[in-house]
């Protein structure tokens, strides 16, 4: 039971060898009914193979949108992060349910823009709508560097998840490439077949699988170890889960950014992944921090694209609630049956908590118990002590482990296609125009092999920590966060330098902090962000200023408490005079020739504020009433504890009065 360092030896499980296999098998199925799909769909031009290969033909209805949004947005992090954080920080775990909830709300605001956008302007790639309002080709090219670089680090770090879960549980060495190469060559080969219908059709599995495996796990914890109401504090092998927060913790709660770095990573390599103040020494954060980071994925190209493919606003409403119910669909641990909290976020924390107790009773007899109760995976360990029971326990313990790799294939698959939409679309295509429909086939799939290929390079030869490409990744996607807002709702249309000169040079930016400072009192992502956005707002007043302008705007901003009409009416003054002939086809004709970029595909008129306005009338956008928003801060601001810290004291491992306690959970 025991290795030779004392701690619990994972062994080979013929039922799990044989199930993977049968998962994999079921998804390379529904791989080709997505590519009969994706055959019916119309190739007569080179933008039809586009659209039918990267958009499914626009042809999504809720339940494929909802499948394939779910599996996408909860992928491993759900599956194998949730228990994983939970082993190490206990309830704070439950951070990333508010954190969820704030991208939920994002979405829902700039998901019909951006589809109605979409329909009416033909976007297809994640960057058309940049390119539409703004034309300009310095801004285009930063948007697709953002969008890329963070779907690559994505997308390695989960093929790296790949052989670090499973090579142990098929008894390969731990370097072994070929259990990653393997899965990454079957996503490859479904997406040849089907493109995202392919995709979508094997999220839809995927999703149902996580399901089945948190439902399956969590009941079989709850029926054999009593689940949290049978925990006894003063007992428990990490009391301190029971304590209040610390008020660096509580803080830590608002910037929960990095947190979900580091627990989207299913293994606990990096101290970071630790709330211990000597490895976090970021005393203050600003509260809304973990609104950007977390807000800042809806604008993923995996989203963007789920969004024009969607058949119609139904679709994307069920979309909408799939990332809503994701952390919230109801499930387990009360005294008396259901409870009414999460499908992942409570069953993954009851899965790591009651590991706790669970690994700490099976290393009583080892000859290094504490060892033995620090293991690197604890995701695997605890599957490993349900297969050794036998039985129920063991079938659900293997289809959590197949719902682990559904998650991280169902963000693999829909990241690869990404990437290869980008090349594809934004970089290949319009060097080649006059492409054949077959030329432009054969050429996304190439693309897909050259990026799988590079992926599985990178990924496999990586050496360092895990958590420095998730350090990378997201606090670069954040730069391109002020292109969208303010394209979707400014009602003046900025520069397309005054946002593209700040978010290159925070880009930049990212990556030097990261190499040179290690022990920033600020999350470099959040601090760039910041900067990002007071840049571009000083490019854009001093660009008004310079050309005369800046009148017209300040009269828009005291106009602010008149009549809606007016108001309207002031703050497009200067917009109207800089886009007096909408043919023109170019709001800033003052630039050089080669910052134009080829915009005829999206209509003979300018994409305007005004024009997107128009397109919206009759739709009800609840991101635009303040009320809503206002609801949603406080609705996401209250969740944060704020108590007295580490609340009851603990003296030698011993509580000096017994924490209060609701059904096995602390009252905090």
């Amino acid at each position: 039971m025991f290795d030779a360092e004392g701690g619990l030896e994972q062994q080979r499980n013929i039922g799990l060898m044989v199930a993977v296999p049968i998962f994999l098998f079921i998804n390379a199925l529904f791989a080709y009914a997505g590519g009969r799909m994706m055959s019916k769909l119309e190739h007569k031009s080179s933008e039809d193979v586009l659209t039918a290969h990267y958009l499914g033909g626009r042809s999504f209805g809720p339940i494929v949108s909802m499948g394939t949004m779910f599996a996408s947005a909860f992928s491993g992090f759900a599956v194998i992060g949730v228990p994983n954080s939970s082993y190490t920080d206990g309830w704070l775990t439950f951070v990333w349910g508010a954190s969820s909830q704030f991208i939920t709300t994002v979405y829902s605001g700039v998901a019909p823009r951006l589809r109605k956008a979409s329909i009416v302007r033909n976007h297809q790639s994640p960057a058309d709508f940049v390119t539409d309002m703004f034309q300009s080709q310095f801004l285009r090219y930063t948007i697709i560097i953002s969008q890329f670089i963070s779907q690559f680090v994505w997308m390695t770090s989960n093929v790296l998840s790949i052989k670090m879960a499973f090579n142990g549980a098929f008894n390969l060495p731990t370097d072994s490439p070929w259990l990653a190469v393997g899965v990454v060559s079957l996503i490859v080969v479904s997406e040849w077949v089907g493109g995202l219908s392919a995709v979508a059709l094997t999220d839809t599995v995927q999703g149902t699988i996580m399901v089945l495996g948190s439902i399956a796990v969590a009941s079989v914890i709850k029926v054999h170890y009593g689940g949290w109401t049978a925990l006894d504090p003063e007992t428990f092998y990490r009391p301190e889960f029971y304590q209040t927060p610390s008020r660096q913790q509580q803080w830590y709660w608002w910037q929960n950014g990095e947190r979900l770095l580091c627990r989207i990573i299913p293994f606990r390599l990096v101290s970071c992944c630790s709330f211990s103040p000597e490895h976090h020494p970021l005393p203050f954060i600003i509260s809304m921090s973990s609104a950007f980071l977390s807000g800042s994925m809806v604008f993923y190209p995996i989203f963007l694209q789920r969004i024009y493919a969607a058949r119609d606003l139904k679709s994307i409403k069920a979309a909408g609630w799939a990332l809503f119910m994701g952390p919230w669909l109801g499930i387990v641990d009360s005294q008396y049956a259901i409870s009414y909290l999460s499908l992942h976020v409570i069953p993954g924390m009851q899965i790591g908590t009651m590991g706790v107790q669970m690994i700490g009773d099976a290393c009583q007899s080892s000859s290094n118990p504490a060892e033995c109760r620090n293991p690197a995976s604890p995701f695997t360990t605890i599957l490993g002590i349900l297969m050794s029971i036998g039985g129920f326990p063991e079938a659900a313990a293997i289809i959590y482990y197949c719902s682990a790799l559904a998650a991280i294939m169902s963000t693999v698959d829909s990241v690869l296609i990404s990437m290869s939409q980008i090349v594809t679309s934004d970089i290949l295509y319009p060097l080649r125009p006059k492409s054949t429909p077959r030329q432009i086939a054969w050429m996304g799939r190439a693309v897909s092999v050259v990026i799988a290929a590079l992926t599985l390079v990178v990924a496999l030869s990586w050496k360092g920590s895990i958590i420095l490409l998730f350090e990378l990744g997201l606090p670069i996607s954040m730069q391109m966060v002020p292109a969208f807002i303010f394209g979707l709702y400014s009602k003046h249309r900025f520069h397309p330098w005054s946002l593209a000169i700040p978010a290159a040079t925070m880009m930049v930016a990212t990556v030097i902090m990261l190499a040179l400072w290690k022990d920033m009192r600020i999350h470099p992502g959040v601090f760039t962000f910041l900067v990002n956005i007071l840049a571009t707002f000083v490019f854009e007043v001093s660009r008004l200023a310079w050309t005369g302008k800046w009148r017209e705007m300040w009269t828009a901003v005291r106009a602010q408490s008149k009549e809606e009409e007016e108001v309207t009416k002031m703050m497009t003054t200067a917009d109207d005079e800089e886009e007096e002939d909408l043919s023109s086809q170019d709001p800033f004709p003052d630039r050089p020739q080669w910052d134009k970029p080829k915009v005829k595909r999206f209509g003979e008129t300018s994409l305007s504020p005004k024009l997107l306005d128009e397109m919206m009338k009759g739709v009800n956008e609840p991101i635009r009433d303040y009320s809503y928003v206002m609801f949603v801060i406080l609705a996401f601001t209250i969740t944060t504890p704020i108590v007295a810290e580490l609340r009851p004291s603990i003296i030698d491992g011993v509580f000096v009065e017994l924490p209060p306690v609701v059904r096995g959970l602390p009252a905090w």
